[in-house]
């Protein structure tokens, strides 16, 4: 028997589970050999990851962790203050000489994907303090927390506002605010990640590939109409979807929340004010288009009337509460680049651009100092 013959017989000699084990080695091994090149030429290139978990500067879905920080939270770096807050470090009371803002809302106040130096807070402030007396100086602290709503808005101003010494509180407010399952008291949630997060985490964290892949993958997703934006709560379209009985809930929990803030502001002589952000779809006819192309979702023209925005506007009235609609600025101002648009969010309908920040700074300050409104000495 020759050499090659004894070969065939020992390999037919094999029992069937190796042969299985050795497939199933060789199939591992053609995988891992790609993607281990493509992580190492992605490193070598430099190439920039975006994390989407801030579990690094979060302790709560209420609260951040003072003096902590994440180096490219969706693309750019977050530093955590002294007081657990957006920005940069302050001092409990108020020094002499200074007016003092709060900026109180959701991710949208934050400055989800953008650095801090271009959130609209900073923007106001900047442009506050370039007409500012010699003898004043404008404050601005930043209290927003992504994926909240009134119940946080409510808590933090009657728990936490009082020790700030504050001048003026501005509810920078989100049409996704408009939320049928608003709580009647605020109720402090605190998140626990699930194992497929914790794995989906820690590889977006340290996977430069994986990091590529993800915001790539789950971009076609939403193209190809597989994943749903409409599905997603961080956005919530019911403010511009057609009456319904959720709806009149929203609103209903809405006015009970800003009846309650009102009350609050005015028993501790504290100036009020209420800021509405659009959603892109409300801002044009191409908008509308956009959306149905890129993430196939599907408005009516009735998305232009602006009737969320007039809602608020009333609720302000009834309770003597001074309301800023952005809808009409940013409707000038729109050149299609006032919402996200970077490598991990190609089409965003909720969270401004830099460029949108800007605008909304700009006319908030307008409204602020406005003769009508007041609020700024």
């Amino acid at each position: 028997m020759n050499t090659l013959a004894i070969e065939r017989l020992e390999v037919q000699r094999m029992p069937r589970w190796s042969n299985i084990f050795l497939n199933g080695f060789l199939v591992l091994f053609g995988l891992m050999v790609p993607l281990a090149f493509g992580e190492i030429a992605l490193r070598l290139a430099h190439h920039q990851m975006f994390t989407f978990d801030d579990r690094e500067f979060r302790t709560s879905a209420w609260t951040f962790r003072p003096n902590s920080r994440q180096d490219s939270y969706i693309g750019v770096p977050v530093a955590i203050n002294n007081l657990g807050l957006r920005g940069p470090d302050t001092t409990l009371a108020k020094p002499p000489g200074v007016f003092r803002i709060l900026g109180v809302g959701d991710s949208i106040t934050f400055g989800y994907g953008v650095r801090v130096e271009d959130t609209f807070l900073r923007v106001l402030e900047q442009d506050l303090n370039q007409s500012a007396p010699a003898n004043l100086r404008y404050e601005v602290i930043n209290a927003g927390v992504p994926a909240t709503g009134f119940e946080y808005y409510t808590h933090f101003i009657e728990n936490n506002a009082p020790a700030l010494q504050l001048d003026l509180i501005v509810v920078c407010m989100a049409l996704n605010d408009i939320d049928p399952q608003l709580n009647p008291e605020p109720l402090m949630l605190h998140s626990q990640p699930t194992s497929f997060r914790l794995i989906n985490g820690f590889l977006l964290m340290h996977s430069y590939l994986y990091n590529v892949l993800y915001v790539r993958g789950k971009s076609l997703l939403y193209r190809l109409n597989i994943l749903h934006l409409k599905d997603n709560d961080g956005f919530g379209f019911l403010a511009i979807e057609p009456p319904s009985p959720d709806q009149d809930k929203a609103r209903a929990g809405v006015n009970q929340y800003i009846r309650r803030i009102a009350n609050f502001a005015r028993a501790h002589q504290e100036r009020l004010a209420i800021v509405v952000f659009p959603v892109e779809p409300q801002l044009s006819e191409q908008a509308l288009k956009l959306y149905a192309q890129q993430l196939h979702l599907y408005f009516g023209p009735e998305v232009l009337s602006g009737q969320p925005q007039r809602w608020v506007e009333q609720m302000g009235q009834n309770y003597g509460v001074p309301v800023l609609d952005l809808l009409p600025a940013l409707r000038a101002g729109d050149n299609g680049q006032l919402f996200l648009r970077n490598r991990s969010i190609s089409v965003d309908p909720v969270h401004p651009s830099p460029a949108g920040h800007r605008l909304a700074g700009d006319e908030i300050a307008r409204f602020l100092k406005s003769p009508g409104v007041a609020l700024i000495p």
